[in-house]
């Protein structure tokens, strides 16, 4: 079945807020939230959901820039996950990977709120 986000406020013309419920990390990439293949390992993070989503009244997505910024709050579990998962710190900074370690990266899992039936 098709499900539409909950839009908590629009900012402008590209950019909503959404409530994220939980956030995984999947074991050896993809593109899909399906699994590509079995034994891929679906690790959720450990963090405090209204916390995450209260602070700025929601997390920003914006469908005009392909990225989504988390709360703060989720710094610490998200880099030890990380860490653990790829063996290395997160990183901002450029990296020069081959095509093979880009797929082998987590894939980031985000469930968030379905839209409630009511518009806002």
């Amino acid at each position: 079945p098709l499900v539409f986000v909950q839009n908590i406020a629009k900012q402008g013309e590209t950019r909503y807020k959404i409530h994220v419920r939980n956030i995984f990390f999947r074991q050896g990439g993809g593109q899909s939230i399906v699994q590509e293949r079995d034994g891929q390992s679906v690790v959720k993070l450990n963090f405090n959901e209204e916390l995450f989503n209260a602070k700025n009244g929601g997390t920003i997505l914006d469908s005009g820039v392909p990225l989504l910024i988390f709360d703060e709050s989720i710094q610490d579990t998200f880099m030890a996950e990380w860490k653990k998962l790829v063996g290395q710190q997160f990183s901002f900074g450029k990296m020069i990977l081959t095509e093979k370690e880009v797929q082998s990266l987590p894939t980031i899992i985000i469930q968030i709120a379905a839209h409630d039936g009511i518009d806002k």
